[in-house]
Formats: C-alpha cells, sequence, structure tokens
C-alpha cells in the first residue's frame, strides 16, 4: 500500500490521485497534522517541448592583450539625428557639434548616408560626402536650465582644458519672468592667454530661479557690454540692465559667430549617389581620422583626451596638442603590392620624430596589487610584444613593460620592414595602485626621423593576441550560444566594416569579427554577432562577403543582432530614434525603426552575390526591453526574427537605486527576486499577442531568450547611485557571495522552467558582471550555470508539483527543478534551493539578526523513479551564505588599496561529489546524506544532484 504526505493542506479541499488510468478521488474537510511534514514536490512526467541548450554568454574583452593594446586603424567619427529640412543641396540637422566638441573641420570629406521610413518599411535612400559644413559653437552660461544671472556683472574664467591663444566670444541676453529669452547683445570678445589664473578669486555668481530657459522672447538686448581681461583666462562682463527682465544669460562662443549658420547646423552635399533626402529621413555621417589638428575640435575640450579617444591608436603618447603638425602621426593605407606580410591588414601608422625630439609610445598596461583595473603581472609572466617596425634611417628604440625599477632594452631598427618579437619577464610585484605603461621610445637624433609601425599585437606569452585566456575557455561548452559584445557601445568613435574584418589586433581596439568566429568554431558554439547598426549599406555587402568567404562552411547558425540596447539613452549607445513614416504621415515608435531597421539589413545581405552560402544561417536577434514592449514593437516590423530577447538582471543597473550591501535586508532582496518571473510573464503575453497578429508561433517561428543577465550592481551616476570606494567594495563580495550565487541559479532555471533560454553577463575577468575574478578564479555565480550545461548538455524542464511549501512575504521560501538530458540519456539533475536568509550569520547589530534562525527549510523530492546507477553532488552552494570568492582567500581589499583580513572570503568547492545512491530513489529528503544540514536546506543555500541510469516507475 501508497501512502501520500500531503502537508501543508488543511480545511475543505478536493484530492485526487491518478495511476494507470484510474483516478480516484475524495473532497472533505482535513486537519492539519500536528507535526508538519518535510516540504515536499514531484517530479512529472510533463516537461516543456522545447529543449534547452547550455547556458549562453556575452563575451567581451576576456582575449589576450585586449587590455594591453592594439594595432592601427583609421579612428571613425560616426553618429546620427533626423534632417531637420533640406534646400537645394543644403542640408539642415542638429549634433554635429557633439555636445562643442568637434568643430567643422573635421567633417572635411565626411560621408553620410540618409535612411528613411516608408509604408511602414525602412529603405536606403542615397549616400554623398559632406562639403561647406557649419554649424555653431557655443553654451550658456549658468549651466543651470532653470537660472539665470541676477546682476549686470559675471566673472568667468576658461577652465584649464580650454584652448589657450584663440578668441572667445560673449554676448548677453535678458530673460523674462516666463524663462524666454530676449535679443541677444552684440557680441564681444578677447584671446586667451597661456597661464595659471589660480591667485585669481571666481566666486560662483548670483542667480534667480526661472521657468526652463527658451529662446524666442520678446526683451531688448542689453546694451553697453564690456570685456575686462583680468587674467590670462579671467575676463569680466558687464552690461546694461534691461527693464523687466528677470536675470540675464550669457552666451561663450568658442569659434567665430560671424561663421555660423542662422540654421542649428547644415553642410552640402557632394557627390550624392541615390535619392534626394527630405526632412525626416535618418542621416548617419561618419568620418574616417587619419590624423588629427587642433582645428577639428572645439576649443572648448583642447585639453580633455575624453573628446577624441577612440579617434587616434592608443599607442600614441600624445595625439593632440597645440603643436602637433598633421605629420606626427597618420594612419596609411597600403598600396597594392607594398605590405611584407599577407598576414597584415589594411592599415599601420606613420610616426615623425622631428630631430632634437624623441618619441616615447605605449600603453597603460598593468598596476600594482592595490588595484584591479590592471592586469597585475607576476612571476613566471612573460609579457610580449609582436610588431612590425621600419624606420626612414637605421635607429635604436628601447622597449620596456613599464615595471618599477625595470631596465630598457635597446634593439636596432633598419630601413626595410621587419617583424620585431619584444618580451619582458620583469615582474616586481609592487604593492599600491600606481599604474604602469609599457613603451617603445626613440632615441633623441640630429635629423627628422620617420619610424612606421604595422600590426601591433601586445600579450602574455602562452597564447596567441586575442585568444581568450585558457581560464575563461575552460567555462565554454559545446552547443552554446556566445555573444559577442566588443564592438557595441561605440558611438561615436566606431568602426568601418573593412576594420572589423582585419585580421587580429588590427580591429576595433584590437576585437575584430574573426576573433569571435574562431573561437566559436574551436569551442562547437554557436556565434552570436553584434553589430552597431549605424554601419553603412556597403559595409554590410563586405562583411557578407568576409563572412561566407571564411565562415560559411563552419556554422549551421549565425545569430545576427543590430546594435545594443537600442532603447538605452547612455551616451556609447546608438539609441533608436522615433520617425515618422515618410508615406502615412504616421508617427513610428523606435522599436518599430529598430525592427524596420533589422530588417532592411537583412535584405542588403541578400543582395551579396555570397548570399547563396549564408542563406539559411543568419538568424536575426531582436534586442528588446522587459520593462517596455520595444522588443515586440521591433518584431512586428521583422517578422523575420527569430529571437526577441530582454536583459535580466537581479537588481541594480537596471532597476532603482538600492546598493547592495551586507544587510540582512540586501540579502532578502537578492534572494526573493525569483527569476524575475512576473516581468517574464508580462513579456511572453505581449510576444505572443504580436505573433499571433503576424500568423507565427511562439516556440516555433520565434522564441523569447534572454540577451544578457546575472547579479545586478550599482555605479556611480546610474540611475541617480552613489557609491564610495568602500561601497563598492562591500557590494563586489556580496554579489559574488553564495547567496548571490542562489539567486542567480533561481533566475537562470526559471527562465529555463518557462523555455527563455538564459544567458551570463560577461565572460570575463575583473569587477561587477564578471565570470571570473582578476586572478582568474571562476565565480560561483557563474559556475552554478555552467555546471548544469556541462551535466546535461541539451536537456528539457520538467514540471514540479509543489505540495506544501513555507511561504515568506508571499514568496515560497524552496525552488525545486528538474532537468532531463537529452544528450545522456538517463542522466536527471535535481536542483533546490532556499530563498530564504540565514538570519544568524548576520551582524548582530543588523535589525534581522537571530542567531537562531539559519533559515533552515526541509525538502523532500519525489523524483518518480525506481532505479539509479550514480549519483554526484555539486555542494559549492552549501555553507555560510554570505561567503564569497572575490578576492584571494581570506582577503578583502580596502578602499586605501591595501589587503585586510575577511575570514568570508573563500575558496569554494566547485567539483562534483560521488555520493552513495540514496536508498529511495523514488523519495530523495535533501539533508546530510548529500552533504547539507541534517535538517535541509540553510537559508541562501543550494545543491545539485545528478542522478544517471534512471528507470521511471
Amino acid at each position: 500500500m501508497k501512502s501520500i504526505d500531503l502537508a501543508g493542506i488543511a480545511g475543505n479541499a478536493s484530492v485526487s490521485v491518478s495511476s494507470a488510468g484510474m483516478t480516484v478521488g475524495t473532497t472533505g474537510l482535513l486537519t492539519p497534522a500536528e507535526t508538519p511534514a518535510p516540504s515536499m514536490v514531484y517530479v512529472l512526467d510533463a516537461a516543456a517541448p522545447r529543449a534547452c541548450t547550455p547556458l549562453s554568454v556575452t563575451a567581451s574583452g576576456g582575449g589576450n592583450g585586449f587590455a594591453f593594446g592594439w594595432g592601427f586603424v583609421p579612428g571613425v567619427l560616426s553618429n546620427f539625428t533626423l534632417v531637420r529640412g533640406v534646400t537645394g543641396d543644403k542640408v539642415i540637422l542638429s549634433g554635429l557639434d557633439h555636445y562643442t566638441t568637434y568643430a567643422p573641420a573635421m567633417y572635411a570629406g565626411a560621408e553620410v548616408e540618409f535612411r528613411r521610413i516608408t509604408d511602414g518599411r525602412m529603405i536606403h535612400v542615397g549616400t554623398a560626402r559632406m562639403t561647406d559644413v557649419r554649424f555653431p559653437l557655443r553654451s550658456l552660461l549658468p549651466s543651470g536650465a532653470a537660472q539665470a544671472l541676477s546682476g549686470t556683472t559675471f566673472r568667468h574664467r576658461l577652465d584649464s582644458w580650454n584652448r589657450r591663444g584663440v578668441s572667445y566670444w560673449y554676448a548677453v541676453s535678458a530673460v523674462g519672468t516666463d524663462g524666454k529669452m530676449g535679443t541677444r547683445s552684440a557680441w564681444a570678445s578677447y584671446t586667451a592667454q597661456a597661464g595659471s589664473d589660480s591667485g585669481i578669486t571666481v566666486s560662483s555668481p548670483e542667480t534667480v530661479t526661472i521657468p526652463a530657459r527658451a529662446e524666442g522672447g520678446s526683451l531688448a538686448a542689453p546694451e553697453n557690454l564690456t570685456l575686462t581681461a583680468v587674467g590670462n583666462s579671467t575676463v569680466d562682463l558687464a552690461w546694461s540692465a534691461v527693464p523687466e527682465a528677470a536675470g540675464y544669460v550669457v552666451w561663450l562662443g568658442y569659434s567665430d559667430p560671424a561663421t555660423w549658420p542662422d540654421t542649428v547646423g547644415e553642410f552640402r552635399l557632394q557627390d550624392l549617389q541615390g535619392d534626394m533626402p527630405q526632412a525626416g529621413d535618418m542621416v548617419i555621417w561618419r568620418k574616417e581620422v587619419t590624423h588629427m589638428t587642433v582645428e577639428m575640435f572645439c576649443a572648448r575640450v583642447h585639453g580633455a583626451s575624453s573628446a577624441y579617444s577612440g579617434l587616434y591608436p592608443s599607442f600614441i603618447q600624445n595625439a593632440l596638442s597645440s603643436d602637433t603638425s598633421p605629420a606626427s602621426w597618420e594612419i596609411l593605407s597600403w598600396e597594392e603590392g607594398e605590405k611584407p606580410s599577407e598576414d597584415l591588414g589594411r592599415y599601420y601608422l606613420r610616426r615623425t620624430v622631428p630631430a632634437g625630439a624623441r618619441a616615447v609610445d605605449g600603453i597603460y598596461w598593468s598596476g600594482g596589487t592595490g588595484q584591479t583595473y590592471y592586469h597585475q603581472k607576476k612571476q613566471g609572466e612573460v609579457f610580449v610584444v609582436d610588431i612590425w617596425i621600419r624606420a626612414s634611417a637605421p635607429a635604436t628604440l628601447r622597449f620596456n613593460s613599464g615595471q618599477p625599477g625595470e631596465t630598457g632594452q635597446d634593439f636596432a631598427v633598419g630601413t626595410e620592414w621587419q617583424k620585431y618579437h619584444l618580451t619582458s619577464d620583469f615582474a616586481p610585484e609592487s604593492g599600491g595602485t600606481a599604474a604602469y605603461r609599457w613603451a617603445l621610445a626613440t632615441t633623441i637624433g640630429e635629423t627628422d626621423l620617420t619610424v612606421e609601425y604595422a600590426q601591433l599585437r601586445p600579450h602574455l606569452e602562452g597564447s596567441d593576441y586575442g585568444t581568450l585566456r585558457p581560464e575563461l575557455a575552460q567555462c565554454l561548452l559545446p552547443g552554446q550560444k556566445i555573444r559577442d559584445h566588443s564592438l557595441i557601445k561605440t558611438r561615436p568613435a566606431t568602426y568601418t566594416a573593412k576594420i572589423v574584418t582585419n585580421p587580429p589586433g588590427e580591429g576595433y581596439k584590437g576585437k575584430t569579427c574573426g576573433l569571435h568566429m574562431d573561437l566559436c568554431r574551436e569551442h562547437g558554439a554557436i556565434p552570436w554577432v553584434q553589430l552597431e547598426w549605424a554601419l553603412f549599406r556597403e559595409d554590410w555587402l563586405i562583411w557578407a562577403e568576409w563572412l561566407a568567404q571564411n565562415y560559411a562552411d563552419d556554422f549551421d547558425t549565425i545569430m545576427l543582432e543590430l546594435g545594443n540596447e537600442n532603447w538605452n539613452t547612455l551616451a556609447a549607445f546608438w539609441t533608436i530614434s522615433a520617425m515618422k513614416d515618410a508615406a502615412t504621415g504616421e508617427a513610428v515608435s523606435a522599436g518599430a525603426v529598430y525592427g524596420a531597421m533589422t530588417r532592411m539589413v537583412y535584405e542588403w545581405l541578400q543582395e551579396s552575390p555570397r548570399w547563396p552560402d549564408l542563406q539559411g544561417k543568419i538568424e536575426l536577434v531582436i534586442g528588446g526591453h522587459i520593462a517596455s514592449g520595444f522588443g515586440e514593437q521591433a518584431y512586428a516590423s521583422c517578422p523575420e526574427a527569430k529571437y526577441v530577447t530582454v536583459a535580466n538582471y537581479n537588481g541594480g543597473w537596471d532597476t532603482g537605486t538600492d546598493k547592495r550591501d551586507e544587510s540582512g535586508n540586501s540579502f532578502n532582496k537578492m534572494l526573493g527576486f525569483a527569476g524575475g518571473e512576473s516581468k517574464l510573464v508580462a513579456r511572453e503575453t505581449a510576444l505572443a499577442t504580436t505573433a499571433a497578429t503576424l500568423g507565427k508561433t511562439i516556440g516555433t517561428d520565434v522564441f523569447h531568450d534572454i540577451y544578457e543577465a546575472g547579479p545586478g550592481y550599482q555605479m556611480n551616476g546610474l540611475n541617480g547611485a552613489s557609491l564610495s570606494a568602500e561601497e563598492t567594495i562591500v557590494q563586489e563580495c556580496v554579489v559574488k557571495s553564495r547567496a548571490a550565487a542562489t539567486a542567480q541559479l533561481d533566475a537562470i532555471c526559471t527562465a529555463w522552467k518557462r523555455e527563455w533560454l538564459s544567458n551570463w553577463f560577461v565572460l570575463g575577468r575583473g569587477n561587477y558582471w564578471t565570470s571570473h575574478s582578476n586572478d582568474y578564479v571562476e565565480y560561483l555565480t557563474h559556475a552554478v550555470g555552467r555546471v548544469i550545461g556541462d551535466s546535461m548538455g541539451e536537456f528539457r524542464s520538467h514540471d514540479i508539483h509543489p505540495i506544501s511549501m513555507a511561504a515568506q512575504e508571499g514568496l515560497d521560501d524552496i525552488a525545486v527543478h528538474a532537468f532531463e538530458s537529452l544528450t545522456h540519456p538517463g542522466r536527471w539533475l535535481l536542483v533546490a534551493l532556499n530563498r530564504a536568509i540565514d538570519r544568524s550569520v548576520l551582524n548582530p547589530a543588523d535589525p534581522l539578526y537571530d542567531a537562531g534562525d539559519s533559515g533552515l527549510r526541509p525538502v523532500t523530492i519525489h523524483t518518480g523513479f525506481t532505479e539509479a546507477t550514480g549519483c554526484r553532488v555539486f555542494q559549492g552552494g552549501l555553507g555560510n551564505m554570505r561567503e564569497h570568492n572575490r578576492y584571494p582567500a581570506g582577503t578583502r581589499l580596502t578602499a586605501a588599496g591595501t589587503y585586510a583580513a575577511d575570514p568570508l572570503c573563500v575558496d569554494f568547492d566547485m567539483d562534483w561529489h560521488d555520493v552513495a545512491l540514496p536508498a529511495e530513489i523514488g523519495r530523495l529528503t535533501i539533508d546530510d546524506i548529500f552533504g547539507a544540514e541534517a535538517g535541509g536546506l540553510r537559508g541562501g543555500n543550494f545543491i545539485l544532484i545528478e542522478l544517471s541510469g534512471m528507470v521511471r516507475a
């Protein structure tokens, strides 16, 4: 006779039992047991029809040498907006100044491409070059949009990074009580001089609060504006009062206002190919930067290196200064037959060193043990720089890896191209937070010297430049999807197809599409390509030809995602804007524009002569938004898409401003994430509705998946949050803890249970979202997903029937999942986790501390099996929920860059352990037999149990 425990069911209830085609039921009053039975779940035959594959990963920055430097390609300045108007061959638009960063000279010969929405589809309108580019360079003072100066005088000092030796222009407008600015005064100018004005006092001006400033006011222009220089870069302004003015604003011009157009910005078309643009079209511009001069940049940003970062080879020490001439450095293309090796890419660098000077070039790449941003060079590591060099005359160069106390190595360079293999094993392992730069230096000569460099590849000995470090590569699994995250978030310093199809080291910051494809080929993975949607039509044709020629025979599936989080308004993202349909006049949402863009690019790929080699292999990915319908709107405009994806972080980053700390409340929130299931359900419903409208079926024609997921973090400035150095370190420990791994496992399994394929962000070493520590130790938060894929291969999720669960704040404490391997018949994986917190390990001062409450919860799993041949257990999830492995065991970084003792930092047990088969395979009670507590799972704990040779009852 069989007995079934019905713990937790009481009161009027109906119970039925089905077996061998027979059903017996009863209804009545059930009396609760005096002693609650263990929490129990039943593994059912019913399974999700969609097969799950190993956890996909987003890879970025894990290549050997990526952080140490890269080769020589043009910088590519690119951005986009919507055309405001077209008059003859003049196109009116805004944004060319990019927050008063670039000057019109930057755009000489730049390219533009126009795109249009018409009848619900996006079309390619045409391309052209820009000429006669003009736009104003100015700002308003005070900078607050709801502020105005209260008086008729103002002292202004230029910022230290503003250019000297050039003129600055000032004008004044009166502001009314409605916030509208009246007529601007005449301009007055003065020339800033070099030198410090540190002894001159510049007090904060007195201001008044007004409605948000706007142009179009009727107040008269202030008269008698005078400028009085009181220092090299400080000037006093004075003007006459204007009746009825609530305050005043000062216009600061960074270029001669006489050169400004009446419009917000404009250029004339040259060499137009295709149709004329019109108002409302999207215009994308780009300029390949092969050299830089100060005239290309607004005087405001002359000393702000971030303004031109990414537009020049990072190898160059001083890319822009007042005395920099165009010949000091230049990116050149190889002429036909000029390359000394076919392994080289398309470009090389020329450096001109004047007589009596020397060039010291290189890149910051390592640092002391008290910092985690740069690599920490260790004993036994050999730093390598592979580079091609030639000079206009025989010369001596010096190399060193930049470590304190290191002696440079001199070597001779001739007038013919030669590949040099430079090495350094010097590793003092210095403490502190200082950063060190490897360098190549020329010697001082009596005549001008030209030195040319090609294909720079700095890396650590042991593997080639750009290849994934072995510690990361060993975590990859066959059948896994690997998402390349190295070629996105590139606005406005980006790339062309010629750059990213170059050999390794000669791509965008060294990264290329080929490195990603090679990685996927080596590991039997599915490539998930991300490329910016702003690439021109010609770029997509170049990429298609390259892909077909090199990889068409290696893959059955190549996933393609345009851009990254195109709804995200952070500065580096290519945020899609809404448009208007030129044919119907109807508004088109940003999501729909993104979908139409994806569809258009897909059509361009089909225009390639090599499309037959790619047909049936390219699968389009839509990057959606878990909090909005952006993804579904995109899919409606691109029904060819195979996947509609979202990010699903456990707190931080995408939701709220809560900081992860070591309080019970913080652990409670993290463990209560429960996979964000309610949001997943909302997206499922929305996609199902859209798919039905298109006559598509979810699970066959289109799939909902996760493109990024993992523990969530806060960063300074994100969602208005602010973290001190100490808080950042604490967050690192909490989000690399056993409890965080439990919450992450919960999220991964929840996604698989709902037939979403999940993702880990990001495979790499270091801080925040990475899978591994600086020393390439795998975090438990990443291992929980990896070991399931390693155990199961391809698998499917089975339904779990909960009979009784203890509930905390409306959420079940215990979650159980069952996965059946399709790769290894007869192998099953059972996952049990506890969302309750262990109050006994909290700080005694914590309001939730309770020495007697470890959050222990009993768990019993009815498997439905009668036999098994093997059992092994992953026990890394058992123990103190606060333990972590963020830093070397027993230590924790301090804000001062030193290490202090931390017993909570441990080496996690991340191996499988064989255990004796339980006496009753059909009824598994989680206890000390499996390495857990005698009474079940502690708060914030999890366990993975793999059973082989399973036979159903």
